[in-house]
């Protein structure tokens, strides 16, 4: 029970019920209990079972009942969708008590505010398995719902209030978990290993994409609230009758990963094994009909990519253009060592084709390959665009790395740009201050405002800063468990293997899927800035003259200074071998400055009992500098000296002592120490 007095009673289906119409009702039942003391006025509900009908006249006659009904929150608030009157006072009452949102100084910068699950710390739901190894996130065009999927075949439905805040609204589950979720139809599992979901542009329509059970999923969505109501399924097969069957003997909904609507809502697309499907949706209602797929080789029964190429195979992940004319799909083993494949969709109904991919290793001249970035795409487990279209990023999970490419504003055609890693071992230019910050899993996304990039690893969220030209810049990281670099998040949400994360359309809060245990975290956005007013072109202009300019970096703390400084003292790579740095009488970082500087980097030998502070003195063994005029990276090398080239020619191993000291241009000194093993 709840404040107001009122106990939701879950909802009872009727056996066997294949398929709901549009306009059916699922029926909620309450149970009100009057606060101790009340007295029963005008407007006052009785004790006992109450209905939506006598809920709405309490609600709106401004008696007691309804004060009761407006100021409790409800955390069992599933289906009451009888009127909207109704769902509109439901609605508020559970937004009514959300916890208190602190207020973040930067634009994008994230602030926690609370998290569901069974974690330490987080809030339990009805529903135990509502958030169980939560497997994907999605939000509704119109900002009022948020959908989360869960492994054990749960869908849950939370109301989203105007600043961000979530109220549990109750969910859809393959066998009812027990009437604590509305059951699915029939005695199969549609819903198990849901890991895809997406939201029509209609807000009328939610779609699943479950690994496990190989099929698409489509329920009726309430437009205004969000509430859910079974429509049906396609599959390989037609699940013994279950689902609708996809023409012929072929195997393209295989392991089906993640699905995306296109933004005019006419075509829903699919990544799975094998292939990249295509479903047409019906204009309003939102109903499935499988279209076409396309596969590496013609398999299943599909168009065959042309080429030798291996581009699609193992989807990953999908994301599309903002025209809808570009799909953008990663594989984290085509090519290779994994790769990004762009199809044009040819809207509003046009056949799928193929167009280009980017990869690692350049899948024997089929796609194209970055310089100096082999292993950038390496098991690519997510992929973002930019609200503008004009950016893709890809995170690759296994080497850790963000990469940036740039997509022909006609065509959607690729370009690599730059990569940002943690553990400076690929090439990229950039790296963010505490290698652990990206270790394992990897989800992004892009804000709607086109301002912030968000990555999710197996226990930080990092922000970046998006600028005019689509580069990152790092922002801020929070953590559930220590890392260099990282704000403490309470207790630990995340849970490891964090599996989605999404921005609110008003962008005023950012939501993340995390962990095998399972949770959902709610954080506050800040969309504020301290940046100066656009200049130059497109100044002022509309919202389509593209993004808006980047957020001042600013002076960073010294705990961020020293956090990236030390992150980068340690050589990396076939470079930092014992033979190597004698031979070139040194060794050259790439080091990337958060702002103007001056950076100095010696290398000590410290005899026993030696301390780079105190005496015995220390032996200088190398040595560099460089300066910075603005945030950036530059090479430094460190020279050998004298008695440097002397130990390393006599000896087959050497600890060695990193000392770092940088000098920002408008505050004082930082410095960082690392050991390391030159072998």
């Amino acid at each position: 029970m709840n404040s107001s007095g009122l106990t939701a009673m879950p909802p009872k289906m009727a056996a066997n019920t294949r398929t709901m119409s549009s306009n059916s009702i699922i029926p909620m039942a309450w149970q009100y209990h009057p606060p101790e003391g009340s007295k029963l006025e005008r407007g006052a509900l009785p004790a006992g079972t109450v209905s939506t009908t006598q809920i709405e006249d309490a609600a709106q006659s401004g008696g007691e009942g309804g004060r009761h009904l407006m100021r409790g929150r409800f955390h069992g608030c599933a289906h009451a969708a009888a009127a909207v009157a109704v769902l509109a006072a439901v609605v508020l009452a559970c937004a009514g008590a959300a916890p208190a949102r602190a207020g973040a100084q930067q634009l994008g910068e994230l602030s926690f505010v609370q998290c569901f699950g069974r974690v330490s710390g987080c809030v339990n739901l009805p529903n135990l398995e509502a958030v169980a190894s939560a497997q994907g996130l999605a939000i509704s065009p119109n900002g009022s719902s948020l959908y989360v999927t869960a492994a054990p075949g749960v869908l849950t439905h939370f109301f989203v209030g105007s600043a961000g805040e979530l109220a549990y609204d109750g969910c859809v589950s393959d066998d009812g978990s027990h009437g604590l979720c509305l059951d699915v139809p029939g005695t199969s599992s549609p819903l198990e290993g849901a890991r895809g979901v997406a939201v029509s542009p209609n807000n009328a329509s939610v779609y699943l994409a479950p690994v496990t059970a190989e099929d698409v999923v489509h329920l009726f969505a309430n437009p205004e609230q969000g509430q859910l109501k079974w429509d049906g399924c396609v599959s390989n097969d037609g699940s013994g009758g279950a689902c609708a069957d996809v023409p012929g003997s072929g195997q393209p909904l295989a392991n089906t990963e993640r699905l995306v609507v296109a933004p005019d809502g006419s075509s829903v697309y699919v990544a799975g094994r094998f292939s990249v499907a295509r479903f047409s949706a019906a204009p309003e209602q939102g109903q499935l009909t499988f279209a076409e797929c396309l596969t590496d080789e013609g398999e299943q029964g599909c168009a065959a990519v042309p080429g030798t190429g291996r581009s699609l195979g193992n989807a990953e992940a999908i994301a599309i253009s903002p025209s809808g004319r570009s799909l953008y799909v990663t594989t984290p083993t085509g090519g290779s060592e994994g790769d990004v494949a762009h199809l044009n969709t040819n809207p509003p109904l046009g056949p799928l084709s193929w167009s280009d991919c980017v990869s690692s290793t350049g899948d024997g001249g089929f796609c194209s390959r970055p310089a100096k970035t082999e292993d950038a795409f390496r098991f690519a487990s997510d992929v973002a665009v930019s609200p503008g279209g004009e950016d893709v990023y890809v995170y690759g999970e296994t080497d850790q790395v963000i990469s940036h490419l740039s997509a022909d504003p006609i065509s959607g055609a690729l370009g690599f740009d730059e990569c940002i890693e943690g553990a400076m071992e690929v090439g990229c230019a950039q790296a963010v201050p505490g290698p652990a910050m990206f270790e394992g899993a990897g989800k992004i996304a892009v804000s709607g405002d086109g301002r912030s990039v968000y990555v999710v690893s197996n226990h930080a969220i990092v922000v970046f800063s998006r600028e005019a030209n689509g580069r990152l810049s790092f922002e801020q990281c929070l953590a559930d468990t220590a890392i260099t670099g990282c704000s403490d998040l309470p207790g630990e949400p995340l849970q490891k293997d964090a599996e989605g994360i999404v921005v609110s359309p008003s962008g005023n809060a950012v939501y993340v899927a995390g962990g095998v245990t399972g949770s959902l975290i709610e954080l506050a956005r800040a969309t504020s800035t301290n940046s100066a007013p656009p200049s130059g072109p497109g100044a002022g202009g509309s919202p389509s003259s593209g993004p808006p300019p980047a957020t001042n970096p600013g002076t960073f703390t010294a705990a961020q200074l020293r956090a990236s400084l030390a992150s980068q003292l340690v050589p990396k790579g076939p470079k930092a071998k014992r033979a190597k740095v004698a031979a070139r009488r040194g060794y050259t970082y790439s080091f990337r400055a958060l702002e103007a500087g001056s950076l100095t980097i010696g290398w000590y030998f410290l005899p026993e009992g030696a301390h780079l502070a105190r005496k015995p003195r220390p032996v200088l063994l190398a040595s560099g500098q460089v300066s910075f005029n603005a945030a950036g990276s530059r090479t430094l090398t460190v020279h050998l000296t004298r008695e440097g080239k002397r130990r390393l020619a006599h000896a087959r191993t050497l600890k060695v002592s990193a000392k770092g000291t940088f000098r920002p241009a408008a505050a004082g000194a930082v410095t960082a120490t690392r050991t390391f093993t030159l072998r």
